[in-house]
């Protein structure tokens, strides 16, 4: 089963994990680790580095992160580099995290093809200034 690990700036990781745990319940090999101004970039990275190695199974782990090119963006690179995380994916949303959670059990590539579909199927204009829904 592929780890899932979150990163993003504030609290935004536990946020979303804690919605997801919501709506799916208690998961395991998912977990989420929050960057903050004042944190030291190789702690960070270590802790991400580490979180990835915990999350493993043989099956690989997919980093989620909020923002491309940011800090957490970035630390997570080691862990890539290092071949520690499989993939890295940015833009972290609930549908994202979702089809990950449902396609886990399959290899990561494809897991995280579908995540990224189902990501920017939700990103859509749905009601304009007009008052119309598209």
């Amino acid at each position: 089963m592929i780890g899932i690990l979150i990163v993003a700036h504030g609290r935004l990781a536990v946020e979303l994990l804690s919605t997801v745990e919501h709506v799916w319940g208690p998961q395991d090999r998912i977990s989420a680790i929050c960057v903050f101004n004042d944190d030291t970039p190789s702690a960070k990275k270590e802790e991400i580095c580490n979180a990835c190695g915990t999350l493993d199974d043989g099956s690989g782990v997919l980093i989620v992160t909020d923002v491309c090119g940011s800090s957490p963006f970035n630390y997570c690179k080691r862990a890539y580099k290092e071949g520690r995380a499989h993939q890295i994916l940015h833009g972290a949303n609930v549908p994202m995290l979702f089809q990950l959670l449902k396609h886990r059990h399959l290899p990561i590539e494809e897991a995280a093809q579908k995540a990224v579909e189902k990501a920017s199927e939700h990103m859509k204009i749905k009601i304009s200034s007009k008052g119309e829904t598209r």
